[in-house]
C-alpha cells in the first residue's frame, strides 16, 4: 500500500487498513481521509472510510492515478472531481454532465453539469485489466 501525507501506519490505523486494504492512502490538510480500493473495470476513492466498513462518501472513478489527482486536489478545491459515480448522490456522469438513473442522458435532464467530461477521462486514464 502506497501513503500519502499524514497518514501513518500506526497501531490504532492497522486495523483500518487491514479491513479495507487500500491500495493508496491520502490524508488530506482538512483531516479527512481518503482511500482508494481497487474494483473490477475502476477504483473506488472513499472518503473517511471506519473499521465497520463506513464511510462518509465513495465515488468511483477510472483509475488509480485519477483517484489521487482527485483526493490531492481535494486540499485546493474541497470538492472530489473526476468522478463517474457519485454513489451517495447516485450520480453518475456521461460526458460534462450528471445524472440520477432514470434520467435520459441528454442535458436538459442533467442535475448539473461537471468541470470534467467523463467519457474523455475513460479514455486518457484507463483501468490497466481492462485494457
Amino acid at each position: 500500500m502506497k501513503n500519502s501525507s499524514h497518514f501513518s501506519e500506526s497501531e490504532s490505523n492497522q486495523a483500518l487498513i487491514n479491513e479495507w486494504k487500500p491500495i493508496w492512502v491520502h490524508q488530506a490538510v482538512s483531516g479527512d481521509l481518503f482511500f482508494v480500493v481497487p474494483l473490477l473495470y475502476h477504483v473506488a476513492l472513499y472518503v473517511n472510510p471506519t473499521v465497520e466498513r463506513g464511510f462518509d462518501d465513495r465515488y468511483c472513478i477510472s483509475n488509480l492515478h485519477l483517484a489521487q489527482k482527485a483526493a490531492l486536489e481535494f486540499d485546493e478545491n474541497g470538492e472530489i472531481r473526476y468522478w463517474q459515480k457519485w454513489h451517495n448522490r447516485n450520480l453518475s456522469v456521461i460526458g460534462h454532465h450528471a445524472y440520477l438513473p432514470n434520467n435520459p442522458p441528454d442535458p436538459e435532464f442533467a442535475e448539473f453539469e461537471v468541470l470534467w467530461d467523463a467519457d474523455v477521462l475513460r479514455s486518457e486514464y484507463p483501468y490497466p485489466r481492462y485494457r
